[in-house]
């Protein structure tokens, strides 16, 4: 990953949290909070999803899972929840690959993370809200610290294997 990464996270972060107050300043009288939250979400992960990864069907992949997840979602919680799944699969998935385990260890602490102190956060204020899209997208750059440790390994393959095979060199010396 590039070193900018993590500052883009935490860039986002701040812009995704500072848009909130005048979105639902605008568009909660004529749709409700909880569908404007609701909206903001799904438009807040097809922009993050944008940010890292500069794909455009990526972007596109992104914003149709979520109008799908809009659909079905019975709140803005399950839509959370259902729309950090659709960003942790493109992230780990399509935007950088990784093994298969890695990916979902990964992506579990990261979203499931992000989503718990996200909830910490909320509450009912609009201000609230702004801490908890905040506090998310916070957790989300932590992404980029630890892809930066793997990728400097990758150039000699993976760490794992690497230490398998001086394993069985020093075996294979010993007997």
């Amino acid at each position: 990953m590039r070193r900018e990464g993590f500052t883009r996270g935490l860039v986002f972060a701040a812009l995704a949290a500072g848009g909130w107050l005048p979105f639902v300043l605008v568009a909660g009288p004529i749709l409700g909070g909880r569908t404007a939250l609701s909206l903001y979400l799904v438009v807040l992960s097809a922009a993050y999803v944008a940010a890292i990864g500069s794909r455009v069907a990526v972007t596109a992949a992104a914003a149709l899972a979520g109008a799908v997840l809009l659909a079905i979602a019975r709140g803005p919680v399950g839509l959370a929840v259902g729309l950090g799944a659709v960003v942790a699969g493109l992230r780990s998935g399509v935007l950088w690959p990784r093994p298969l385990a890695r990916a979902v260890v990964l992506e579990v602490a990261l979203v499931g993370g992000g989503l718990a102190f996200a909830r910490a956060l909320a509450g009912a204020t609009p201000f609230a809200v702004t801490l908890a899209i905040w506090g998310f997208f916070l957790v989300q750059s932590g992404f980029f610290l630890v892809s930066r440790t793997t990728e400097r390994t990758s150039g000699r393959g993976d760490p794992f294997e690497e230490a398998r095979r001086r394993a069985l060199a020093l075996l294979d010396g010993a007997g």
